[in-house]
């Protein structure tokens, strides 16, 4: 996970905690080959994964800039989580919780990453659901983490 820095002003995480999150769910039998950046895209937008991996010019690697641009163009607000961000002293009283939607790609095997959905302690990768455990995140250290809003879901603290 990016490290960051305690210098810039932190983000008031509790405002992008979300009232619906409705996962796009696709057929893994049908689209479980497109990968695992096509998948969280799909289940983030609804958009078809085989849609959004044409429009990755690297069909094998979904980069972060890839994902958030694809993320940003659907009206998504990304909020990038870094170390020093949730340990600064706001974050301390606004922290990251169940009702928020992040984007988060692990390390799964070596040099292999992956991207995976994470919302109300269950993960979401190749639109199959699982549940997480708190040594998920040591077994398989976190690269890049993002808070996905978008208005549709709402805001759960209007």
């Amino acid at each position: 996970m990016r490290i960051g820095k305690y210098t810039k002003k932190p983000k008031d995480y509790s405002t992008y905690q979300v009232k619906l999150f409705n996962p796009f769910l696709y057929d893994t039998g049908v689209y479980g080959s497109v990968g695992c950046g096509a998948s969280a895209l799909g289940i983030l937008t609804g958009d078809n994964p085989y849609k959004i991996q044409e429009a990755n010019k690297n069909r094998k690697h979904y980069s972060d800039r890839f994902m958030l641009k694809y993320l940003r163009d659907r009206g998504f607000e990304i909020i990038p989580i870094t170390q020093k961000g949730v340990n600064s002293d706001d974050a301390i009283s606004y922290p990251i919780k169940k009702n928020h939607v992040c984007l988060i790609s692990q390390l799964m095997a070596k040099r292999e990453a992956s991207w995976l959905v994470y919302y109300n302690n269950l993960l979401y990768h190749n639109f199959i659901i699982g549940s997480s455990e708190l040594l998920d995140f040591i077994n398989k250290p976190t690269l890049t983490c993002y808070i996905v809003w978008h208005k549709r879901w709402g805001n759960l603290i209007d």
